[in-house]
This record gives structure tokens, C-alpha cells and sequence, in this order.
């Protein structure tokens, strides 16, 4: 078995990987780590070549990583500085998800369709899994609802399901729009039981969004219908509502126990901000520290809001170039919608309601180095890049979806 050999069977199948990341984390963590190195060692075999980019595609790339090495750097020595290397380079290979994707897209002619289906079924098979978790716990004996995880992973992969569902072929409209339903009750019901409000809130952007743009329907009946159904969510299911076990009175202390402690987070971070402004406290080690990251006597890990997340870990320097990097990405989005044709516009409307409920996700539960950022978001953002760079000759067009 030769290099050539692996290289061409990496680009045949190998690239398509990190799909099977969301499925690997309803099976465990040592799974997931699995896939992934797998996926990394044999992208190797390509040699490390790198996609085509323009540079300031690369800029902001590599600015982000080296941004994030300087927290790192700007750290005192010991052992906190090497907790935060490790975790640096494991989000330093979780970024090459975006390198490696952009370049199997670039050799492979129907990558983009071949990518976007493959996420089609791997959230029709993470639904099915975990409406069978949800069957097995909640009949047994002691019902928990910590036990549903993975909540917060469903609702980015939605949209490319839904999308799925609607170009199915010999289908009749009706049959396609009954089947795209039939998708959402059970992973709505999922995230109601988890009492995942975060993922709620994410899978209305992605579905309600999805619906709104795809279909052309008005966004005034959209919004209404999606304002009616939280309402009575919230309304109808009291846990949904649950605060955190916060003292006080007042119009702070409600939106503190509604936002289970996270406003107290937000507020501690801003009271208290890192040491160094421009650097921040290190990559992803904000955990335990003093008057920020505690509500009470309860430790958090970070704080729950993606941009504060990275400004207390990086300081300005990382935040600029973080939110440089997913700007500059919406704005190519953005624009490839305003002149795109039918074909390419329905592509970057399953992109963007994905790429929403992840940021979504980010501002009030998710922080900047989570796995929705570290490896999903990277590789949708890789998507973007190809959908909205100039066609080489070799890759003129792509088949009708």
C-alpha cells in the first residue's frame, strides 16, 4: 500500500469524516477522538498541501491561531500555561478540518453536493439515535434528564436534513413537507425533555430560518408563528423556565435566575476583566477563576458567551481576529446569496441557517475553543470558501439540487 494509494482513497471517501464526528459523540468521547485522529493522520497522506485561498482568507486563518498561541505565550510559566498549550493544539488540529475540507472540495468536482448530503443523513441518523435514547431513559425506572446529551449538536445539522427531505426525488411536495416534519417532532421533543433551552432557541433559528428563506414564505407570518410556538413551549413546560439558586430580588436578580446565572458571569467578566487586555488570562483558561467564573459557590468552565469567552482568553487580540474570521465568512455568504442563482442560492441558505444556530448557540451557552467552533464551524465555513471562490476550469459546475 503506497502514499498514492491512501491519497486517492482519502479523496474518494476519507475527506467525509468529520460527518460521522456528530454520530460518534452520541456513542462517547473516546469515539469521537478516534474518528477524528484517524481523519488527521490520514489526511496526511496528501503530503500537506493547501487548498487555494486568497490571501486574506489566509490572514485571518493563521492570524486566528496565531492570535490564540500569544494568550498562550503571554502566560506565566507553569502549569496553567500547560494546560492551555494542550488545549491550543487541540484546537490548532480541530482548524485543520477547514484546510483539509476546502482542499477535498477543490478535487473533487461534486464535493459540495456530496458533503451536504452526507450531513443530510448524518442528522437523520443522530435524530434517529437519539429518539431511541429518549425512548430507553425515559421508560426506565429513574428517569434523568442529564442523561440527554448531545442536544446542542442536533440543531446545526437540521437545516442540511430539511434540505434533504425537500429534494428527494419521485416525491410529491406534500410527501416531502410531511416527511421534513416528521424530522423536527421527535428533535424538538429531544431538546424539550433535555431541557436544552439554548438548543431550542438554536433549533427555531435553523428550522424557522430554513422554512423562511427556502420556501420564500413572509417573514412576518414566520416570526409570529415562531414567537406563538416559544411562548407556549415555554409556557406549557415550567422547567423550561427554571433559574439558577440565586438570592435576591429585583429586575437583575429575575434575569439572572432566567438566564440560569449566565448575566451573573457576563457581569463578573466585564467587572473583572483579565490582567492583560490584549492577551487575556490564556486559551481556554478562564475555569476557576476567582469572582469570574463561579455563580455562588458553583464552578463554571467558562462563560457561556462565546465573545466574552474569547476576550477573557485572549484579550482584544484574539477577539479581533475571532470576530474577523467569522465576519469575513458571513459577508462572502451574504453576498453569493444576493446574486446567486436558484441552484446556489438554496445551497447557501442550508449554510447560513446552519451556520446561525451555531452562533446562536455561542452567545449564550457555547465558548469560542467548544467543538461547534473548534471543528463544525470550520468545516461549514470551509463550505462557504468554495461556494464563493472563482470556479477553476477543472470545477466548472455542479449538479442541480
Amino acid at each position: 500500500m503506497n502514499i498514492q494509494y491512501l491519497r486517492d482513497k482519502f479523496y474518494l471517501y476519507g475527506w467525509l469524516m468529520p460527518v460521522l464526528l456528530p454520530i460518534a459523540e452520541t456513542i462517547g468521547r473516546a469515539v469521537f477522538n478516534l474518528v477524528f485522529y484517524v481523519y488527521l493522520l490520514w489526511a496526511l497522506a496528501d503530503g500537506g498541501r493547501y487548498p487555494r485561498l486568497k490571501k486574506v482568507h489566509w490572514f485571518l486563518f493563521f492570524g486566528l491561531l496565531v492570535a490564540f498561541g500569544l494568550s498562550v505565550a503571554n502566560m506565566p510559566s507553569g502549569q496553567e500555561q500547560a494546560n492551555s498549550f494542550e488545549q491550543l493544539v487541540k484546537y490548532m488540529a480541530h482548524a485543520l478540518v477547514f484546510v483539509i475540507t476546502l482542499k477535498a472540495l477543490q478535487e473533487n468536482k461534486d464535493g459540495q453536493l456530496i458533503l451536504m448530503r452526507a450531513l443530510g443523513i448524518v442528522g437523520v441518523v443522530v435524530v434517529i439515535i437519539l429518539t431511541v435514547m429518549l425512548i430507553y431513559f425515559y421508560t426506565g425506572p429513574n428517569f434523568d434528564r442529564s442523561q440527554l446529551a448531545n442536544k446542542d449538536t442536533l440543531p446545526w445539522l437540521v437545516p442540511f436534513s430539511l434540505w434533504l427531505m425537500l429534494i428527494m426525488p419521485r416525491t410529491s411536495n406534500a410527501v416531502r413537507f410531511t416527511l421534513s416534519g416528521l424530522l423536527l417532532v421527535p428533535a424538538l421533543i429531544y431538546i424539550l425533555l433535555s431541557e436544552g433551552r439554548t438548543a431550542l432557541l438554536s433549533l427555531i433559528v435553523a428550522a424557522g430560518g430554513f422554512y423562511w428563506l427556502y420556501l420564500r414564505l413572509n417573514w412576518r407570518k414566520v416570526l409570529a408563528g415562531l414567537v406563538v410556538l416559544a411562548s407556549i413551549l415555554f409556557v406549557s413546560m415550567p422547567y423550561l423556565l427554571r433559574g439558577a439558586h440565586l438570592d435576591g430580588g429585583g429586575m437583575q436578580s429575575y434575569v439572572d435566575k432566567l438566564s440560569s446565572g449566565r448575566t451573573v458571569l457576563w457581569r463578573q467578566a466585564l467587572e473583572s476583566p483579565p490582567p492583560s487586555i490584549l492577551f487575556g488570562v490564556g486559551f481556554s483558561n478562564a475555569e476557576g477563576k476567582q469572582n469570574v467564573t463561579y455563580i455562588g459557590n458553583a464552578k463554571v468552565r467558562h462563560l457561556h458567551n462565546v465573545i466574552l469567552d474569547c476576550w477573557y482568553e485572549t484579550g482584544l487580540v484574539g477577539l479581533s481576529l475571532f470576530v474577523a474570521w467569522i465576519f469575513y465568512h458571513m459577508v462572502l455568504l451574504c453576498s453569493a446569496l444576493k446574486t446567486a442563482d436558484e441552484n446556489m442560492r438554496r445551497k447557501g441558505i442550508v449554510l447560513l441557517c446552519s451556520i446561525l444556530a451555531i452562533l446562536v448557540a455561542g452567545l449564550v451557552t457555547m465558548g469560542h475553543a467548544s467543538r461547534l467552533f473548534g471543528i463544525y464551524l470550520f468545516l461549514l465555513f470551509a463550505m462557504v470558501a468554495h461556494m464563493t471562490s472563482p470556479l477553476t476550469p477543472d470545477h466548472k459546475t455542479s449538479p442541480e439540487i
